[in-house]
């Protein structure tokens, strides 16, 4: 479980940086005019630290969707004892 949940949040940072390339890639072979012609140090510093404030709610989901795959099974014990050698959401039939 601990390798799916960091891989998740490994992932998540590997999508926000490969949207940034794509996004310069599209935009230099199409010349949609998305990035500025010339870009200055200061500028390209403010872009990355904007980038990073834009990808924490992302961040923050994966974060919950992994809490939330954690609690499941706890949770099912709870609301369903019935089942709890099973793990199936009704009764075998034997």
């Amino acid at each position: 479980m601990e390798i799916f949940k960091s891989s998740t949040e490994i992932l998540m940072d590997l999508v926000t940086w490969f949207g940034l390339l794509m996004l310069v890639l599209v935009s230099s072979v199409f010349h949609l005019g998305l990035l500025p012609n010339q870009i200055e140090a200061g500028d390209l510093a403010l872009f990355v630290v904007n980038l990073n404030l834009l990808s924490k709610p992302l961040g923050e989901i994966v974060k919950v969707y992994n809490k939330g795959r954690e609690a499941y099974p706890a949770l099912m014990r709870v609301l369903r004892p019935d089942n709890q050698m099973t793990g199936f959401p009704h009764k075998a039939v034997v």
